[in-house]
């Protein structure tokens, strides 16, 4: 259980005790045979595949960020798909066998975020079509994952995992980063992302 108190100084200087509720905090430690068997975020090369292994995301923003920029007043939250389990040992399956490239769970800012991750520490951009939603890119719904892999590869892993969808290629760098016919240049997007700015959202 983490408890955390901070004190913060107010306008005119006089300190306020914050106390957050107590949290519970779950560590977990394994042994890793070989690390050369591990799956990094980055993307690895041009041309590679990009699949999206999970049902679409939910358009559930649960009084996000996004939510409450965008004024929508969506208090939704997704739960996990119910393949999910066989899903991810398809996927655990097509890591042993060394098909996946990399490979990122959508968290903070989705999948739209997944990709700019991903895209910004392989240096490479991505051209992706899903047909979602502005909600369906953004939320954190969990149970979804990200991959690249080379495209000669493709064929084995879809053997592996039957519902995974194939949405797009990397490309080269000076391409950037295309979510469904929307670019922004991988400089731009680094200055965002180191910068701690989104920009200005307009609907």
């Amino acid at each position: 259980e983490i408890n955390s108190d901070t004190q913060i100084c107010l306008g005119d200087g006089a300190p306020l005790a914050v106390s957050a509720l107590p949290t519970l905090l779950i560590s977990a430690l394994s042994v890793l045979p070989d690390w050369r068997s591990v799956v990094s975020m980055d993307f690895k090369a041009a041309g590679d595949a990009l699949f999206w292994v999970g049902p679409a995301p939910e358009a559930s923003l649960g009084c996000s960020e996004l939510a409450q920029a965008l004024g929508l007043d969506d208090a939704r939250l997704a739960s996990p798909a119910a393949r999910a389990d066989q899903d991810y040992a398809g996927v655990q399956a097509a890591m042993a066998k060394g098909l996946i490239a990399s490979a990122i769970a959508p968290g903070w800012g989705g999948a739209a975020a997944a990709l700019a991750r991903s895209a910004l520490a392989g240096g490479l951009g991505a051209a992706v079509e899903t047909g979602w939603t502005t909600a369906q890119w953004f939320t954190e719904a969990p149970g979804g994952l990200v991959l690249s892999l080379a495209p000669e590869d493709a064929e084995a892993f879809t053997a592996l995992v039957p519902d995974a969808r194939r949405i797009g290629t990397v490309t080269e760098a000076a391409e950037g980063l295309r979510l469904d016919g929307e670019g922004i240049a991988l400089a731009a997007l680094d200055a965002a992302y180191r910068g701690n700015e989104s920009g200005e959202i307009r609907t």
